[in-house]
């Protein structure tokens, strides 16, 4: 993994490669409140490989975790959160087809 001197490094070296992006930086750096090592607080995207089990998921969101130990930062698992929005939804449809039939057969009577 790499440490945040690294990718501080690496910042300015694209920022000193394109100055254009190095001038945005710096703007950026001033509008923004830094986060540990004066690097910008930003998203960070990571993509697994596909129908990569949850342990592997959450091994790699805890070692994101206990490298950067930012007290701000939220890692989210977007693929679990889908899965078990999409278990929940089904236990709500159930309940909410329960709910319309017993509406029904009473606005029968």
């Amino acid at each position: 993994m790499m440490t945040p001197n690294q990718m501080l490094h690496i910042i300015q070296r694209t920022s000193d490669t394109f100055p254009e992006l190095g001038e945005e930086r710096k703007k950026a750096v001033l509008e923004n409140y830094p986060a540990i090592d004066s690097l910008i607080k930003d998203s960070v995207f990571v993509k697994l490989r596909k129908n990569l089990p949850a342990i592997d998921r959450l091994k790699v969101k805890y070692e994101i975790l206990s490298i950067i130990e930012d007290p701000l930062l939220y890692v989210v698992d977007t693929i679990g959160f889908a899965q078990n929005l999409k278990d929940k939804m089904v236990i709500i449809d159930f309940f909410s087809a329960c709910t319309s039939t017993v509406c029904f057969i009473l606005g029968a009577f």
